[in-house]
């Protein structure tokens, strides 16, 4: 079998061009793109030793963070329960408004490209993280929850590599089907 490198050649510079233009859309988009994430929930229970009972309180976190390009403004985390206790990690103004129903919201007046914040909660049964929050949006849409493994951290050197060899083998892929293509139209 010959390989016919004036095909491969077009392939490898399609490929690179589609991945450069990736690249490129993305450095130019400048709107907010707002993730979060839900820590793992924990219980607690103490001991009270005066009224012989159990007394149960539970914690999770979620922790906001704006990717995009441009400044988020009027953060809003509605809880349609509203939990007693909560904390913002940063000194980031922010407001809690009541909702009609028995819930409320806090309004983060803006996150700044890279910036981060943690809410904590603490509440007590019968109330569950699920029902802490709903929804979380902003002026420019929804933010975007997103599901987070604890993993290690490869060097970048490791990442580059693996891209590369990806990159190679979508190529390989793509040459194939394409001689596979010209097999069955000749």
């Amino acid at each position: 079998m010959q390989i016919d490198w004036t095909l491969v050649k077009q392939i490898v510079i399609g490929t690179i061009l589609f991945v450069i233009g990736g690249f490129v859309a993305r450095l130019f988009e400048r709107k907010p793109r707002v993730i979060y994430f839900v820590s793992q929930a924990s219980g607690f229970c103490q001991r009270n030793a005066e009224l012989d009972e159990e007394i149960w309180s539970f914690s999770h976190s979620i922790v906001l963070q704006n990717v995009g390009r441009r400044t988020a403004k009027n953060i809003r985390i509605s809880h349609p329960v509203w939990p007693i206790q909560f904390n913002i990690s940063l000194s980031t103004r922010y407001e809690v408004s009541s909702l009609p129903d028995q819930g409320a919201e806090i309004i983060i007046n803006q996150l700044v490209p890279r910036e981060q914040v943690t809410i904590s909660y603490l509440y007590a049964p019968p109330l569950t993280y699920q029902y802490i929050i709903s929804e979380v949006k902003h002026d420019e849409g929804f933010a975007r929850p997103q599901r987070v493994l604890l993993q290690r951290q490869f060097p970048k050197s490791v990442s580059l590599m693996l891209n590369i060899l990806m990159l190679l083998g979508a190529i390989t892929f793509i040459y194939f089907v394409i001689l596979g293509l010209r097999a069955f139209t000749y």
